[in-house]
């Protein structure tokens, strides 16, 4: 009779075991979007900056930035395959899916990095992802608002160096 009764008591612990298990599994694929989304925002700063250090390095004595371009990033300079892609452009290679471009500023001696942000549902984040790359932009700002280094679209980031 005692053994009828503790076969019970186990199944009914083996239960509460698996409703657990499964509550923690429904909790960890709700945080799934927010989670790749951070770990995209932290690609994307890193590509950033790997992008403006290349971008330094491609001008070695020039005097300026006047020819610069993602292309000439990726033919001349040890930037990333990931980041140039198969045609050594940046197409559709940054963590969103988006595109990178460079291209000289309107004072020479600088340069712009933009990345376009394909997908609506990343577009609502352009502003917190603006405010993380703000700090490493020329101006060093705290936050992109009133930061003449990073600008916004609806789809696209530009962040001067």
């Amino acid at each position: 009779m005692s053994l009828k009764k503790q076969r019970g008591a186990l199944s009914a612990e083996a239960i509460m075991y698996t409703v657990f298990i499964v509550i923690g599994l429904i909790f960890v694929a709700a945080q799934a979007p927010n989670i790749m989304y951070k770990i995209n925002e932290a690609r994307f700063l890193s590509q950033a900056n790997e992008i403006a250090q290349e971008a330094n390095a491609w001008k070695k004595a020039r005097p300026n930035f006047a020819d610069v371009s993602m292309t000439k990033i990726c033919e001349e300079t040890s930037l990333s395959k990931n980041i140039c892609g198969d045609d050594d452009d940046g197409s559709a290679t940054n963590p969103f899916g988006g595109d990178w471009s460079v291209e000289v500023n309107d004072s020479k001696g600088l340069f712009d990095v933009t990345a376009t942000i394909p997908d609506a549902k990343d577009q609502e984040r352009i502003t917190s992802l603006a405010n993380s790359v703000a700090p490493s932009t020329r101006a060093q700002c705290y936050e992109a608002t009133d930061c003449e280094t990073v600008t916004t679209d609806t789809n696209s980031l530009t962040m001067t160096y």
